[in-house]
């Protein structure tokens, strides 16, 4: 039976020329962080963990990976990753509850799951979507990252570069949200879909009172 024999961890960063406006503060860089799982037999997969925030988080999560991935893999069955995401979390609970931070492990435990989903697949030779049950079928795509300051212009030029789906961060601050939305409608028209997303600010009360303004 293959075994892993390898994960990596890979960190990135791109720079922004102007940083972004977000409801949780400016935002001045893109972060991503990948991780690679390779076994005993040469097959890869590939996997991602969150990492958006706090603005250090990126970096924090790629060195907490890369402490305790290896010993959160091990023994674990390439071929069947069904079960996986139970057994990593398990593995990292004694680190999320005496950090008091289960944020991290969970994600970090969520990065690596894909990866071995991913690898699984890989190595019958098809797409994760028909390993996982599915089929691979066209996504439609929304803009996203938008600067609340200039929605206006970004949302025009992504809808200029055929756009017809945008998404909007709002919570924290209600009044904001609902001027932020309706200043969006004026900017799109009702051609096109609004999505927005209120990074879990809202009750079920405020949500409820929200959706219906």
């Amino acid at each position: 039976m293959a075994r892993i024999a390898r994960v990596e961890v890979h960190c990135f960063r791109y720079p922004l020329k102007t940083a972004m406006q977000t409801v949780f503060g400016p935002v001045d860089a893109r972060p991503a962080l990948i991780v690679r799982i390779e076994d005993s037999d040469g097959a890869e997969g590939w996997g991602e963990i969150w990492c958006n925030f706090p603005q250090v988080g990126a970096e924090y999560r790629a060195r907490l990976a890369a402490l305790v991935a290896p010993a959160a893999l091990a023994g674990l069955d390439v071929t069947a990753p069904t079960t996986a995401f139970a057994t990593l979390r398990a593995r990292l609970h004694r680190l999320s509850l005496q950090a008091g931070e289960p944020g991290p492990a969970d994600q970090i435990a969520s990065g690596l799951d894909i990866a071995l989903h991913d690898l699984a697949a890989r190595r019958k030779g098809v797409a994760l979507a028909t390993f996982l049950g599915g089929a691979p079928r066209a996504l439609p795509a929304y803009a996203s990252g938008i600067d609340s300051r200039l929605a206006g212009e970004m949302m025009s030029a992504a809808r200029a570069a055929g756009y017809r789906a945008f998404k909007l961060r709002v919570g924290f601050v209600k009044s904001i949200s609902l001027s932020a939305m309706a200043a969006a409608w004026m900017v799109l028209g009702a051609s096109v879909k609004l999505l927005v997303d209120a990074n879990q600010s809202w009750s079920l009360d405020e949500a409820v009172a929200l959706v219906a303004a």
